[in-house]
């Protein structure tokens, strides 16, 4: 879509790439390097990863803002 109406692509933000289990294992429940995969079909940048935060989504369904829940929401750096 972006190619047909000439719209530059800067990079890719794979968002839910995996998450960590309460026994430090990381899984990766969708399949790995998705966002490598694309950013190497279209000859971009990845530009980072963002994993599945357990916390996030039990604030959530209790209706709390994750700003205020969270101490750190962490994100990978893909360099």
């Amino acid at each position: 879509m972006f190619k047909r109406t000439n719209v530059k692509i800067l990079g890719i933000v794979e968002n839910m790439t995996s998450f960590t289990s309460d026994d430090g294992i990381e899984h990766f429940i969708f399949g790995k390097d998705g966002g490598k995969n694309i950013a190497s079909k279209f000859n971009v940048e990845l530009l980072g990863q963002i994993p599945i935060d357990i916390n996030l989504r039990k604030n959530s369904d209790e209706g709390l803002p994750f700003v205020d829940q969270l101490k750190i929401i962490k994100f990978q750096s893909c360099s």
